[in-house]
């Protein structure tokens, strides 16, 4: 079965994020990423990630 990954990094100065396909043999193909300047973040914290995964 073939699994697609979506990994987003939110920083203070930018957020990046790549998007790939991972099949059964587990094997990486990338489908896409791409980088934006952050703009109204500053000190962000994320203290309620078990929160944000679970919804």
């Amino acid at each position: 079965m073939e699994r697609t990954v979506l990994a987003i990094d939110i920083g203070s100065t930018k957020i990046c994020a790549i998007i790939s396909t991972i099949n059964e043999d587990g094997n990486i193909q990338i489908l896409g990423a791409g980088i934006s300047k952050a703009m109204g973040l500053k000190k962000v914290v994320l203290l309620i990630l078990s929160w944000l995964l679970s919804q």
